[in-house]
């Protein structure tokens, strides 16, 4: 039984969960970032617990331990926090918003602006995110990609562009 806990605020560590799925991408080592209190902080994975639902996880999750770079005076111990985890970096490639990419049972695709309409372009994606996907093949540089959250783009469809 715990008798006193000691914290200090020079060194902080954020408890994260990780499901299933996110987990196996986990590694110690990498980057990450906290939002606390509407400012992001770094830190780096200093601990991935060994068992479901441990000190840190719950019974969907497995425990992730992040050692913030430079903590401030504004961190409250104890607090929730959202945490993003670094599991992969790729630069210099072609990258569509999540929104403008469609994924069916046949295939994946995105429109594209050709001769003034919606052209439906098959494409295959390779990382993704929260926002974006990389297209690994199927779109060119220099491709107008189209989308509109609010309504249905077809095939074909009429497009007005200051393209």
């Amino acid at each position: 039984m715990n008798l006193i806990d000691v914290a200090s605020s020079e060194d902080i560590i954020a408890k994260c969960n990780a499901n299933k799925y996110d987990i196996q991408s986990i590694e110690e080592g990498q980057t990450a970032t906290i939002h606390y209190n509407n400012k992001d902080y770094t830190g780096e994975v200093t601990r991935i617990e060994r068992i479901a639902g441990g000190e840190a996880g719950t019974s969907a999750g497995v425990g992730v331990e992040v050692k913030l770079d430079a903590p401030d005076d504004a961190i409250i111990l104890g607090m929730d926090v959202k945490s993003k985890i670094n599991v992969a970096a790729v630069e210099g490639v072609i990258a569509v918003p999540k929104a403008a990419y469609v994924e069916e049972d046949n295939g994946s695709y995105v429109f594209v602006l050709k001769d003034k309409k919606a052209s439906k372009k098959k494409v295959e994606a390779g990382v993704k995110n929260d926002d974006m996907i990389e297209i690994v093949s199927g779109l060119s540089q220099g491709d107008v990609v189209i989308w509109n959250e609010e309504a249905e783009i077809k095939d074909g469809m009429d497009v007005r562009s200051t393209q």
